[in-house]
């Protein structure tokens, strides 16, 4: 998977970078520090699977850059970062054809899932539940056990299943199995989704 950067600020851009390929090493980072090195970039490329984009950056002006990055890659969601409250910002990013407005100061692991949600093809908004995992503090939401728990919170780090099967001592097979019962409970499709779901359940914390 190759991931788009785009930041003014090299150190967030860096750290970014780092925390989304933490536990995923086929995902490819490349940063520019503005809208018009994005487009350059993306002229190279020639393709990329996501866009994350800061929505005060130079070339951005308050959204508009977006239509920009949208026509250099129309085939890749966008995902807007950003230090500004959720409100009106995420609304006028959402009209402008984003996929998910995401603020930095959200918790780490929120973001980092949120980011990869809109990697695989989903959306997220603060403001709104996200387009694909459900809520789960309804009185019928799935009752996980101690190791199922583990499980989720090792997943909201990122962390693979080899990584999770040598930190529980048990064969990767078993945390495999394991993690087919728990999308099963809560009808989810991929460990992106799980990774959001444990994270907005307090279940990854």
């Amino acid at each position: 998977m190759r991931i788009l950067v785009l930041d003014d600020h090299p150190l967030f851009a860096e750290a970014l970078g780092v925390f989304l390929r933490a536990g995923r090493p086929e995902i490819e980072i490349i940063a520019a520090g503005s809208v018009a090195e994005g487009q350059a970039a993306l002229g190279r490329l020639g393709s990329v699977q996501l866009v994350v984009a800061d929505l005060n950056m130079p070339g951005m002006d308050g959204g508009a850059g977006i239509a920009l990055l949208r026509t250099a890659a129309p085939d890749a969601p966008i995902a807007v970062v950003s230090g500004e409250a959720p409100h009106p910002a995420a609304e006028r990013v959402r009209a402008l054809g984003a996929s998910g407005f995401v603020p930095k100061t959200l918790r780490p692991p929120l973001l980092r899932a949120a980011i990869l949600l809109i990697a695989e093809g989903g959306t997220y908004f603060p403001d709104q539940p996200p387009a694909q995992p459900p809520a789960s503090s309804h009185p019928d939401a799935p009752k996980f056990t101690a190791r199922e728990r583990a499980i989720l919170k090792a997943i909201a780090c990122g962390q693979p299943n080899k990584q999770i099967a040598a930190a529980l001592q048990v064969e990767e097979v078993t945390v495999k199995a394991h993690v087919t019962r728990i999308l099963a409970k809560t009808g989810l499709r991929n460990r992106v989704q799980l990774a959001l779901y444990a994270v907005k359940n307090d279940l990854g914390t």
